[in-house]
């Protein structure tokens, strides 16, 4: 089991993009079709998950991109929601790769070692679409600083179908955990 800690300094991530799970040849399909039980060509690792219990189910796979010496951990977090839209997968990459540049830059021009790594995986075209994100903010809600009068900080079109955003916390927390994992094993070492 994955211990949840606080998260890793230098976390940065972009928000989730919605790109074709056919498109530029199927790469998402193939992700997420692959076996779990061994990653892809250019990952360390995979946890894929799947919430049946969900109305509609989801699934979610964290592709680690970083080997386990590296001095950061990059990964490429990959979800859908079965029954909503089959052809639609949200893409996001986080990474704990000091930033470089100012805050205003793209994800791609501020973590220049995780940029390359994402396009091997995800092919150029769809990296470029995640990658050409400004990081998301911190949010500060946990602080009790979300003083915009919604109780969650969180735009309706970045809801679920069901008014419920359980999942997108979820799978945050699913991808922290793949990040302290990844940390864990590289000070074991």
């Amino acid at each position: 089991m994955i211990m949840w800690g606080p998260p890793p300094v230098n976390e940065g991530q972009t928000p989730w993009v919605p790109v074709d799970r056919y498109a530029h040849g199927g790469v998402l399909d193939g992700l997420l079709d692959h076996s779990p039980h061994q990653p892809p060509d250019r990952c360390t690792a995979v946890v894929a998950l799947r919430w049946d219990d969900e109305d509609p189910p989801a699934e979610h796979r964290c592709l680690l991109l970083t080997s386990f010496d590296m001095p950061f951990v990059a990964w490429v977090g990959l979800g859908s929601r079965v029954y909503v839209d089959m052809n639609t997968v949200v893409v996001r990459v986080v990474t704990a790769e000091p930033p470089v540049g100012g805050a205003s830059d793209d994800l791609k021009d501020r973590r220049p070692t995780t940029a390359p790594l994402v396009r091997g995986l995800l092919g150029i075209a769809i990296a470029d679409m995640a990658l050409s994100q400004q990081e998301e903010e911190e949010d500060d809600e946990e602080d009790g600083a979300d003083d915009d009068g919604d109780d969650d900080g969180l735009s309706d079109e970045d809801m679920d179908s069901n008014g419920d955003d359980d999942e997108e916390e979820e799978e945050e927390e699913e991808d922290e955990g793949v990040e302290r994992e990844a940390e864990r094993r590289r000070t074991a070492a």
